[in-house]
Parts: structure tokens; C-alpha cells; sequence
């Protein structure tokens, strides 16, 4: 029991930081024009410049 309580909140922690990511992308791209700041945000968090 306790083990498979352990993996299943690992397997949680990396779940969310694999889709965390992608839906701040989707985020960005459908509210960067409503909402400038975040597709800043975006372009900085993925490195692109310009």
C-alpha cells in the first residue's frame, strides 16, 4: 500500500510537469491577443526573441 501510494504521487509530479507546459502554450496562443503579457511570458519561458 504504501508503495503504490508513493509511485502513484510521483507518477502525479511528473504528469503535471509534462502537461504543465503544453497547456501554457495553448494558453498563450489563444489569449496573446487579448492578454500581451502572457505571450511575453511565453516567448521568454521558450527562448523565442523576437
Amino acid at each position: 500500500m504504501r508503495f503504490s501510494r508513493l509511485a502513484a504521487f510521483w507518477g502525479a509530479v511528473a504528469g503535471v510537469s509534462i502537461v504543465a507546459p503544453v497547456m501554457f502554450n495553448l494558453a498563450a496562443d489563444r489569449l496573446g491577443t487579448s492578454l500581451p503579457a502572457l505571450k511575453s511570458l511565453n516567448d521568454y519561458a521558450t527562448r523565442r526573441n523576437g
